[in-house]
């Protein structure tokens, strides 16, 4: 499964965005001068090359803001398999920025030669954190364990590395690298529970999962006292030379070594599988910072072999055991309610008066492997039941109770979606979304 795959099944679907409405605009308004700046995103066209070519400027006018803004000298693989994430911050934040630019693109960020460079990891960046996510679960003291359970847990809390792991996380929505920003001491982090049950698909005869929308209860996080802004760390002085990409271009490869061999006047040989891979570069560079970071970025790692295979099953099953100990009270899915209101005005409140106002599962049911038939699972809870008829599910249905983990991530405010656009009064307007998003631990 690769890393879009996950994120269609993690982010997407797993109820970590919710698009503000459009009638928010107005309340929430940015200044012309950002909104109007960033370029119209790709067109949904079966014209490859013009997708292609709309995407290149995308990411070319992002990272030409990034290195403005940090005054740095870059040089990116840049993932066009990805969309660019939405800068919006308006001051240098040195390494923290380059962090961002790495979670949010799938890219290692190493400063070589006073260059910012991005380059692919042998091993993609999103298994190697969910393996350490799930490690530092399992040794996580029992205390602390507690506190990530009930959301008093602040990314400032931790230590650098498990922070830099739990950005990492963060940034499969790549929108969130960026937003963080400054917000270490107000961004909260909570590992919650994510119901799902396991039934057999009466058309097909197979197994299948389904996940229940769960709005995790969430504790507000106390003020932590103001001290040395952990976000911001300088990045080296770029150094000057012959060959200068101004503010930012993207190039393949070959073009790269053709401009830098002209001006160097010396004849460089690409390896022909990644001689038209796209890059972009910014700043100056002289033939020795140059070949260095050429060196650094345009390798190709050798496969490599592991005779065994992380045991996220057994780091599951750890963790699973870690919370059956403990009080964990309810699990909320009265969102499930909201496509009532489309039924009638009053719909929603005739539900509260006779069933009440929420609808609350419980989780030592789901915690323990609990069957039941679907009509016992949806007694007195109407939205939860329009959810299981809707997904094919009849109330006879046997139901195998089961539970996923997901961590949360969440700090004040909303974020413009990347390059996402609505229309109000015939205007075109950018799309907001709360500032948080969770990320599954399979």
């Amino acid at each position: 499964m690769n890393r879009i795959d996950i994120l269609n099944l993690a982010v997407v679907g797993l109820c970590c965005q919710f698009l503000m409405p459009l009638d928010a605009y107005a309340q929430n308004r940015p200044s012309k001068a950002v909104s109007a700046a960033v370029p119209n995103p790709a067109p949904k066209s079966f014209d490859k090359d013009v997708a292609l070519k709309a995407k290149i400027r995308i990411w070319g006018w992002t990272l030409t803001q990034i290195a403005k803004r940090e005054g740095a000298t870059m040089f990116v693989d840049v993932p066009l398999d990805l969309d660019p994430p939405n800068i919006t911050y308006d001051k240098p934040y040195g390494v923290a920025a380059m962090m961002a630019l790495a979670n949010s693109s799938d890219r290692v960020w190493k400063e070589t030669a006073s260059v910012q460079t991005f380059t692919r990891s042998a091993v993609r960046k999103s298994t190697a954190q969910v393996t350490a996510a799930l490690e530092w679960l399992g040794v996580l003291p029992d205390d602390e364990f507690g506190r990530l359970l009930g959301g008093e847990v602040a990314l400032s809390d931790l230590d650098p590395q498990t922070r830099d792991i739990m950005l990492g996380l963060a940034g499969w929505e790549p929108d969130m690298s960026f937003t963080l920003l400054g917000k270490l001491d107000s961004t909260q982090v909570q590992l919650r529970m994510c119901p799902k049950v396991r039934f057999t698909d009466p058309k097909t005869g197979a197994p299948k999962d389904l996940r229940i929308s769960s709005y995790p209860k969430r504790n507000a996080l106390k003020p932590r006292n103001a001290g040395i802004d952990l976000t911001y760390g300088p990045l080296d002085k770029p150094t000057s030379g012959a060959l200068k990409f101004g503010t930012g271009e993207i190039l393949t490869l070959l073009e790269v070594v053709r401009r830098a061999g002209d001006v160097f006047h010396i004849t460089y040989e690409v390896d022909s599988r990644v001689g038209e891979n796209r890059y972009f570069l910014s700043g100056s560079y002289n033939k020795e910072v140059f070949e260095e970071v050429l060196s650094k970025v345009s390798t190709v790692p050798p496969v490599r072999v592991k005779q065994l295979k992380p045991d996220r099953a057994g780091n599951l099953a750890l963790v699973r055991s870690r919370i059956l100990g403990r009080e964990h009270g309810t699990l909320d899915v009265t969102r499930l309610r909201d496509p009532l209101q489309f039924r009638g005005s009053d719909e929603i409140e005739q539900f509260n008066q006779k069933y009440g106002s929420s609808e609350e599962l419980s989780a030592n049911d789901f915690l323990g492997g609990k069957s039941m038939l679907a009509s016992d699972l949806c007694m007195g809870m109407p939205g939860l039941s329009l959810f299981l008829q809707q997904q094919g599910i009849a109330p006879n249905t046997m139901l195998n109770l089961d539970v996923d983990f997901a961590l949360d991530f969440q700090a004040p405010g909303n974020h413009i979606v990347s390059h996402g656009y609505g229309v109000v009064d015939g205007e075109k307007v950018p799309m907001w979304a709360p500032n948080q998003s969770a990320i599954m631990l399979q």
